[in-house]
This record gives structure tokens, sequence and C-alpha cells, in this order.
């Protein structure tokens, strides 16, 4: 025995919609194919779009930049302490490890200030 009603509130949460009923002769041919209304959520995730691709995040460094920073610090901290313990005059050796600790530090203390920019 069919019930013709809905249930307790049911009209009032389907928005007046009509009731899904089977079809009276199944299998017919003659029947036209008709656009369902699934609801306001259910057409949202039924009907065919592109979804949109979010920006990129940013890409994560290895490296932050305040790595460059201790680096550089490091580096000439050392070598101000190299030089300071000769005791006399700088030899060749020495030197040219001053000269080259100081341009790489020079280098991570540029990189460092270009990575904080980015």
């Amino acid at each position: 025995m069919a019930k013709p009603a809905l249930g307790k509130g049911l009209n009032q949460l389907m928005g007046s919609q009509k009731v899904a009923r089977k079809p009276a002769a199944p299998g017919s041919a003659a029947e036209k194919v008709t656009a369902v209304d699934f609801g306001r959520g259910l057409n949202t995730l039924v009907t065919p779009s592109t979804p949109e691709v979010p920006d990129s995040p940013k890409p994560r460094f290895l490296l932050p930049a305040w790595f460059f920073f201790a680096a550089d610090l490091l580096l000439l901290a050392y070598t101000v302490a190299i030089c300071a313990d000769a005791g006399g005059p700088l030899q060749f050796g020495e030197i040219l490890f001053a000269l080259a600790s100081t341009t790489l530090g020079a280098l991570l203390g540029i990189a460092g200030v270009l990575r904080s920019q980015n």
C-alpha cells in the first residue's frame, strides 16, 4: 500500500520538488531523456567543469637566508683568528687564505641578501 504523502517535514526539506517515481512502462524506447534536477548541492558536483588550479606555493629553498649570514660571520671570524694568531708578518699562504675566505664571505653575504629578497 503506497502512501501518497511524504514524511513529516520532508516536503519542506525537498523544497517542493516532486518525488522520483519509477516509469510506468519500463524499457519503452519512446521515452524522452529529460534533464534531471538533482538539487543545488549535487548539481554542483555533477556539472562538468574544469577545476581551478590554485597558485602553486612558493618553492621552499634548502638553505634559508640566515644560513648564509651565519656562515659569512663564522668564516670571517675564523679568518681573523688565524691572522691574529700569526705572531709575525703574514706568510704567503696566510695571505692567500685571508683573501680567499674574505672573497667567499662576501659571496655568502650577497647570496644571503639575494635569498632574503625572494
